[in-house]
């Protein structure tokens, strides 16, 4: 019996831009020794303690633990925005008699407002421009007076001091100037290029994977710097903005790749500065193809599925540790209900061709070099531009149709987008001829039920025959309790036990569930009627619910 006895975030009081460190301890108090089991920690932005409603951060896997012993894990989250932030612990242990005392809830407060920065500060920095422009940085006057540049210095990590201006240049309030490397060669780029432009007397170049730039008073007073990495955003030929002059300098989170039609904002307000907010949620990834046949491209599909018109420029998914754009035009809109599909390469339209036609409902991007999805399976991350994580997952290939020999040449789908996007139960492979459905609705595809009662399933028969017609039957429940853990089972007409759906699982006081019509063996279930039984543990007094209803595996005639 295994039994997360400890979840401590510190320091209790976290700041803006600031870290917290994790330290969960699992103990084994049962008599025998524990194996493969794991411990993931999850964050909870809806505050619902449903871990399908939740962004997994790690999970950590162990062979063993004898009885008596514990473990230690340390997790440190950092770059950490202002407001109120919930994490689960979970310890999945599937031979565990008592999943009870598996999971611990925690929540933290990151308080106040950014330290905010006023007089000169560095605002943008254009480090991998394309040729033939050459590096430049971008400083701003954030304050209420004029301040004189005349023997202002600035140096990037490694180099000499290096002179901003010898003349007198007065840079007013809540103004511009730019510091480059040639003037004439900044203006030819910019034509029509207003305000400041300051030629530094000798130039350090601005290292591509990582740099500090630094801005010196005449007093040799350090007033600003920045150290960025490349992970923060820019890339050849975009700059790299800052998007609260008044926030911290050297918080990732108040960096972004421009989103400019013309790559950078000299002398103008960033681009990022007033991005519009977008919230977990609003856009899922649906579909992924990560082991395309010989020759052809890997990609990934996203889909739209708020209310909202979302302008995509500077949205991104990291893999592998790299971003990729899901924009390569500037104003790119993906309407509601619209598709963008992340290609490697254009071979993509070797097996899709439909996708060379004109539809305003979706689009594809290229990846280009570095796109390369792991068929083992691998963490994907959905960004917009200010860097908000919109959804992840970490897929993997036995996610796939346990009646597939292999994944080769067959995407995986979600069955509904709206549901969890870390629950292998929503998703599985494609059943379209062509192995995949970029820019169209998934094969599998179910829509939810609308209804006020206790439980509701639909469709109702369903015939799981994997031709892509009511493959799947999504069960949807709803009880009093505001959280709870709960255990769904399906029984056949003698009263046995034939899938375990869900056991103590965390969830609110709504929910859904995907039965795909496979016994606990992952075996086709028998056509026939069969009752699926969900119980209810409030998780504060233990009061108990539940509810019952017919389900029927059918076949087509």
């Amino acid at each position: 019996n295994l039994f997360l006895s400890s979840f401590v975030i510190s320091p209790p009081n976290p700041t803006v831009g600031g870290s917290i460190q994790m330290n969960l301890t699992v103990r084994n108090i049962g008599l025998n020794e524990a194996n493969n089991f794991s411990l993931s920690i999850y964050n909870n932005p809806a505050l619902d303690t449903n871990i399908q409603n939740s962004i997994l951060l790690t999970s950590q896997q162990y062979t063993n633990l004898e009885s008596g012993d514990s473990i230690v894990y340390q997790f440190n989250v950092d770059n950490l925005d202002s407001g109120l932030k919930q994490y689960i612990g979970y310890v999945f242990y599937p031979l565990d008699e008592d999943t009870t005392n598996n999971f611990l809830v925690r929540r933290v407060t990151v308080g106040g407002e950014p330290i905010v920065t006023t007089g000169l500060i560095i605002n943008e920095i254009m480090y991998a421009p394309t040729s033939p422009e050459l590096e430049w940085f971008e400083i701003y006057n954030n304050s209420n007076d004029e301040i004189n540049l005349q023997n202002w210095k600035w140096k990037d990590a490694t180099s000499t001091l290096r002179t901003i201006t010898s003349n007198s240049v007065i840079i007013a309030p809540f103004e511009f100037a730019i510091i480059c490397q040639d003037s004439a060669s900044m203006r030819q780029i910019h034509p029509g290029l207003q305000g400041i432009v300051l030629q530094s007397s000798g130039w350090s170049a601005l290292n591509n994977t990582g740099d500090d730039v630094i801005i010196i008073a005449p007093n040799d007073t350090r007033v600003d710097s920045v150290s960025y990495l490349s992970s923060w955003g820019g890339s050849s030929r975009n700059s790299l903005e800052r998007i609260d002059p008044a926030g911290p300098s050297n918080d990732q989170s108040n960096w972004a790749t421009s989103i400019a039609c013309e790559f950078s904002t000299p002398n103008k307000t960033n681009s990022v500065t007033n991005i519009t907010p977008y919230a977990p949620g609003d856009v899922a990834i649906n579909e992924i193809m990560f082991d395309p046949f010989t020759g052809e491209a890997e990609w990934i599909e996203i889909i739209n599925i708020s209310t909202k018109n979302i302008m995509l420029n500077g949205w991104v998914i990291n893999e592998g540790g790299n971003n990729f754009h899901l924009s390569d035009t500037c104003d790119q809109i993906l309407p509601p209900g619209g598709y963008v599909v992340l290609s490697g390469d254009t071979t993509i339209y070797q097996r899709f061709s439909y996708l060379r036609e004109f539809n305003p409902m979706r689009r594809v991007a290229i990846a280009g070099s570095g796109f390369n999805l792991n068929n083992a399976g691998e963490p994907l991350v959905l960004k917009d531009a200010a860097g908000t994580v919109i959804d992840s997952i970490h897929y993997f290939a036995n996610w796939k149709n346990p009646n597939l020999i292999s994944s080769k040449g067959v995407s995986l789908e979600r069955i509904n987008p709206v549901l969890g996007s870390n629950d292998r139960q929503n998703w599985s492979s494609c059943t379209s001829p062509l192995g995949g459905t970029p820019g169209e609705r998934n094969s599998i595809y179910i829509g939810l039920p609308g209804t006020t009662e206790e439980i509701t399933i639909a469709p109702n028969p369903f015939s799981p025959d994997g031709d892509g017609f009511d493959d799947f039957t999504i069960i949807s429940y709803k009880f009093t309790s505001r959280f709870s853990q709960i255990r769904a089972k399906v029984f056949d007409v003698k009263g046995r036990i034939v899938r375990t759906l869900a056991n103590n699982q965390l969830s609110g006081s709504e929910g859904q569930i995907i039965f795909n019509g496979l016994d606990d063996d992952n075996r086709k279930l028998r056509i026939g009627i069969y009752v699926v039984f969900i119980e209810a543990v409030d998780d504060q007094g233990g009061t108990v619910e539940t509810v019952r209803a017919p389900v029927v595996i059918a076949t087509k005639l």
